[in-house]
């Protein structure tokens, strides 16, 4: 298997939880890595890592970010590039799974996993205006690709400060889908050309 959709090898040996996509049908199957993800467990209180994990969980360029710019781009794709559309559809949905498994972390690390999020010494809301407003497959997969690529760039950040390891494990868990995602809106937009 590719190095993408490998855990290191202190995260192999976590306890996992298994996301029951029941209801979504086997298409997501595709947009996620397959295997589990490291349980939530066995982590203990830290005001410092919480307020990075809620950065990924609620800040600018977020999951919540994610979850509704990628619904708004499957609206505005359907009918345009069905295949795109799908993509993004699913992909909203296993970024809600990463989602609810960092407001588990936040509740476990002390905080409570409203949206609102600190970066240095300035505190920040989760708001709308984080959402791009694209009308044509051409520039939303573009914004998608370049999006991935933070995500990407966010998490193994936090990982590099983390010293929790079951925090770390699932966090380079979800930096596996991220990758995913990001391949395929790569692959998408070259279909484009």
């Amino acid at each position: 298997m590719e190095d993408i959709f490998r855990l290191s090898e202190e995260c192999e040996s976590t306890p996992s939880v298994v996301i029951n996509y029941e209801g979504t049908g086997r298409t997501i199957d595709k947009y996620h890595v397959d295997l589990p993800y490291p349980a939530v467990e066995g982590i203990a209180p830290n005001p410092m890592y919480g307020a990075i994990v809620k950065c990924l969980y609620a800040g600018q360029n977020s999951e919540i970010t994610a979850i509704m710019q990628y619904f708004y781009d499957s609206c505005i794709l359907k009918g345009q590039y069905d295949e795109a559309y799908t993509a993004f559809k699913y992909i909203a949905v296993v970024e809600m799974e990463h989602m609810e498994l960092l407001a588990h972390i936040i509740t476990a690390l002390g905080g409570t996993p409203d949206y609102t999020y600190r970066t240095g010494n300035s505190e920040g809301c989760w708001s709308a205006k984080n959402i791009r407003y694209s009308r044509t497959p051409r520039q939303i997969i573009l914004e998608a690709i370049m999006a991935e690529e933070k995500a990407i760039s966010a998490y193994m950040d936090a990982v590099n400060v983390i010293k929790d390891e079951a925090v770390t494990c699932i966090i380079q868990r979800i930096i596996m889908d991220e990758k995913l995602h990001l391949k395929i809106f790569r692959e998408l937009y070259k279909k484009l050309a």
